[in-house]
């Protein structure tokens, strides 16, 4: 045998050693699927006849991806176990105050009944160890979350919450301002009667300014965004204020007047504009 020919049947053996290692962990996954499938119906998804008066929040992604029972979750059962800790890790959710969730990390997760909650815990719990010994590994006995977030004791940070109001409050401020700004420009409603108390403005700004009211207003509404933010209608809440600016994106005249002022005396000369 040529030493190409020799260098091809090792090639070969190779690949079907990887394909057939890829086959038999592909079953364990299919396996273990089919197992959270069986107990998500049989214990998760059954009449909660237990009315719990303290609810517990998880996270949205991590619920999420286990229902699907398409996602087998092998990053984070592999984290969990490299560092003997913890699968579902709420304190990366925790504000910076350390008091419980932000607003906006609120509303990215799920409330369950004390009921469901354990449940769920279990069926993740028992899920990695199944995932354990199917791979030949010593199953953990490390716990499930590091704490909980329930809504009795830590949901809110109070602190986070008083700065949300304000922040939001300031956004819904600048959006009305806009949406004043937008209807008073109107080209249709434009006074016909000039006065002392009216300002002339250019009309190329006036487009200009109206057509980013309009670009921001889609924005506000966009459904793409929720598809990364977990939030099916962000609106103005993810978008900064210095952002909102129309300087900083449309070519428009910071000084507003230019076209129609005269360059030297900086008074209006050309009121065709």
């Amino acid at each position: 045998m040529t030493l190409h020919g020799y260098v091809c049947y090792v090639f070969l053996i190779l690949t079907r050693l990887i394909e057939t290692r890829i086959q038999d962990q592909n079953k364990k996954i299919l396996h273990r699927l089919t197992c959270r499938r069986t107990g998500i119906l049989n214990f998760l998804l059954d009449d909660d006849k237990c009315v719990d008066s303290d609810l517990y929040w998880v996270n949205g992604l991590v619920f999420q991806n286990f229902m699907s029972c398409r996602d087998p979750m092998e990053d984070l059962f592999l984290r969990s176990t490299q560092s003997n800790g913890p699968i579902l890790c709420n304190s990366q959710n925790i504000c910076q105050h350390g008091k419980g969730l932000h607003p906006r990390e609120f509303r990215k997760g799920k409330f369950l009944s004390k009921t469901k909650f354990s449940i769920f815990c279990n069926l993740i719990h028992a899920e990695r160890n199944v995932s354990l010994s199917l791979d030949g590994k010593e199953v953990s006995n490390a716990p499930i979350y590091d704490f909980a977030v329930t809504s009795k004791e830590n949901i809110f940070c109070h602190e986070c919450v008083n700065e949300y109001r304000s922040d939001l409050s300031s956004k819904v401020d600048v959006a009305s301002l806009l949406v004043k700004v937008y209807v008073e420009l109107d080209p249709d409603s434009a006074p016909s009667i000039v006065d002392s108390t009216m300002y002339a403005v250019p009309k190329s700004f006036v487009t200009a300014l109206r057509k980013f009211a309009v670009k921001m207003f889609k924005f506000f509404s966009s459904l793409e965004l929720g598809s990364s933010t977990r939030c099916p209608f962000p609106g103005i809440d993810y978008f900064e204020i210095s952002e909102w600016s129309p300087l900083s994106k449309e070519d428009l005249d910071p000084l507003v007047t230019t076209m129609i002022s005269c360059k030297f005396h900086r008074v209006v000369d050309a009121m065709t504009n």
